[in-house]
Parts: structure tokens; sequence; C-alpha cells
């Protein structure tokens, strides 16, 4: 039984890591094309994330703080109004918690309309924040109207 029990550890690391594998950056489409990753991959990582934040491009994070509005069966929960945060007043908080696997980056609407430079550049300054707060790993999503970027996903 013993020489089993490597065996079956390797074989659960092989699952897990299957599950979750690295996103290669690029469009992940809401529309199933044959052939092209579909945005269910990044969704099924995001459920999975210790930490979802949306950010603004404009140095503030969105915790998933404030009132809740109840959706329906169709539609996500919403609030009404999000409370936008700095990195240095949200910075403590992050680095205090325990389960820092992996956080999603959410790049609203706005920042991905940004040319692609700017656009790296707030990759590389959040990338570096997440990394201060301790997460493990850190993908980076830009939201669109059909589906969802990712611009960065720093698993090994």
């Amino acid at each position: 039984m013993t020489s089993l029990l490597p065996l079956l550890l390797i074989l659960l690391a092989f699952q897990a890591g299957c599950v979750h594998r690295r996103l290669e950056p690029g469009f992940y489409s809401v529309f199933p094309e044959d052939g092209k990753p579909t945005a269910d991959r990044v969704f099924k990582l995001q459920a999975s994330a210790d930490r979802v934040l949306r950010y603004d491009g404009g140095g503030r994070f969105d915790l998933g703080l404030g009132g809740v509005v109840k959706g329906d069966d169709v539609f996500p929960v919403w609030r009404d109004s999000p409370i936008m945060l700095k990195f240095d007043q949200i910075g403590y908080f992050l680095q205090t918690e325990k389960h820092k696997n992996l956080v999603v980056v959410e790049f609203g609407k706005s920042v991905m309309w940004d040319d692609k430079p700017v656009i790296r550049q707030e990759v590389e300054k959040v990338t570096g924040w997440m990394r201060q707060a301790g997460y493990r790993r850190i993908v980076i999503l830009g939201m669109h109207s059909s589906g969802t970027h990712c611009l960065a996903d720093t698993s090994l």
C-alpha cells in the first residue's frame, strides 16, 4: 500500500493542475468557436480564485463591498455603487488574508480602451502590487462585451 501512495499523490497533483491550467494571453469569447478557447475556462478559474478584484485603471480597486441588489437566474448579483480604494488603503488587508494561491484582477472596459503600451504598464503595476500582497498566482483579465481578454497569468 505504501508503494502506491506516491503514485496517488502524483495523480492528485496532476488532476488539480489540469483543472486550472495556465491561461494563454489572448481573447476568450463567450461565443464558442471551433478550435478556439471559450470564456467558460476563464469563468471556472475566476470562480476558484481566493480573491477577485476589479481595477479601474486609476489605481483604484473594488473589493466587492457595498450594498447588494439581488439579480435573477440569468444575471449575477450587482451592487449599486462599488467602493473604490487605492492599493495603499487595501494593501494591509490583502497581505493579511490567509488564502493567497490565486487572485484574479478584472480590468474594466475603460482600461481596455487605452493603447496597448498603457494597458501593459497597468498590468505590470497591478502585478507588482499583488506580489507585494503575497499572492502566488496572479491572473489579470480585461473585460469585453463579448468575452474576456487574458492579459497576464503568472502561473509557473
